[in-house]
C-alpha cells in the first residue's frame, strides 16, 4: 500500500470520530431568503459590506419591515 492510501485511511478514521455537527438539510424557505438577500444587496450597494447590517432606523429599506424585537 502506498503512503497516500495509508494517509487517506487514517484521515477517514479520524473524520468518523470527530464531534462535528451533523448536516441539516436546507429548506425551500431558507433558499428563498438567501436569494432575497443576494438580490437586495445587489440592488442596494453600500460603501462597506458591514453597512448592510447597520442598526439605523433612519435608513429607508424601500418597503415596510416588521418589528422583530
Amino acid at each position: 500500500m502506498d503512503i497516500y492510501a495509508a494517509d487517506s485511511d487514517d484521515s477517514n478514521e479520524k473524520a468518523e470520530d470527530t464531534s462535528v455537527l451533523r448536516w441539516v438539510s436546507t429548506t425551500v424557505a431558507e433558499v428563498y431568503v438567501f436569494l432575497a438577500v443576494l438580490i437586495y444587496m445587489g440592488n442596494h450597494p453600500e460603501n462597506r459590506m458591514e453597512d448592510h447590517w447597520i442598526d439605523d432606523t433612519k435608513v429607508d429599506a424601500g418597503f415596510d419591515t416588521p418589528n422583530l424585537e
